[in-house]
């Protein structure tokens, strides 16, 4: 497919509070660039998870309020907090997407815990909210674990597989790795590309030119802390159109995703 979507992942590398006015801006900026699709963790004014959702519900109500984008929330990243508590932005109203991760990973010297009965709960969830399912793919069983869960009807036909490469202790984020994991994915779906702790697009250039369908970047992803979200942004989409390919809309997203136009 020609048109891909950017979505951005804007919080991340946090030292002191949150500056959620500055982070809207950047959020309201990166949209006018072309991103048309925000990623959003459940945290608090530190950028730590949480299960209140006052700081997730403040940046989502104040975008929406002056720009039309895709909210996608979170029930991912690293914490003690149980399956319950990680899902509560599923009850947000705005939310259009939703992250699911499909198993278990380590993590630097953690492991990055969801098992499958959750992941089934999680899945549920998501397909009563009609949400696009955003598969969190760290591994290669992951990709087949999708798709069981597919064929068995749990999740949408319509689902991305997103690979998720460059995390610690997980795959490494290199060529050989992408294109094994490309390879596995059944044809008839479609994926992004995540590349954690990214500190050049080179990567992400060549999962642009296989066919990916979102590319996320953002703070929360790269590895230099001097570069804004923005910054971000233009990079990618420079990259994008340069390498031939064209930027969805919000509403072109919307219909890739199989959400209402």
């Amino acid at each position: 497919m020609d048109k891909i979507i950017v979505s951005l992942a804007p919080i991340g590398n946090i030292t002191g509070e949150i500056d959620v006015d500055g982070l809207i801006e950047e959020i309201i900026n990166c949209k006018k660039l072309g991103a048309s699709m925000v990623h959003l963790h459940v945290v608090d004014r530190f950028g730590r998870p949480t299960d209140k959702l006052e700081v997730f519900d403040s940046i989502a109500k104040r975008v929406k309020e002056m720009e039309d984008i895709i909210i996608e929330g979170s029930t991912g990243g690293l914490s003690d907090l149980g399956a319950k508590e990680r899902s509560v932005c599923l009850e947000h109203p705005l939310i259009e997407a939703s992250s699911l991760n499909m198993g278990s990973v380590n993590m630097g010297d953690s492991v990055y815990i969801n098992k499958l009965p959750d992941i089934r709960w999680w899945a549920e969830l998501i397909g009563k909210r009609k949400l696009s399912y955003q598969l969190e793919i760290f591994d290669l069983s992951m990709v087949y674990t999708a798709e069981r869960l597919i064929q068995e009807g749990l999740i949408s036909e319509n689902a991305i597989f997103n690979l998720c490469l460059g995390f610690d202790s997980a795959l490494p984020a290199n060529q050989d790795v992408l294109l094994t994991i490309v390879s596995s994915i059944p044809k008839k779906r479609r994926w992004g590309f995540i590349h954690h702790n990214f500190s050049d697009f080179r990567l992400i250039a060549t999962a642009i030119a296989l066919g990916a369908t979102i590319i996320r970047v953002g703070r929360e992803d790269c590895k230099d802390l001097e570069k804004s979200n923005i910054e971000l942004v233009e990079k990618v989409i420079r990259l994008i159109r340069e390498i031939g390919r064209n930027i969805a809309t919000v509403e072109e997203s919307r219909s890739i995703l199989g959400l209402k136009v």
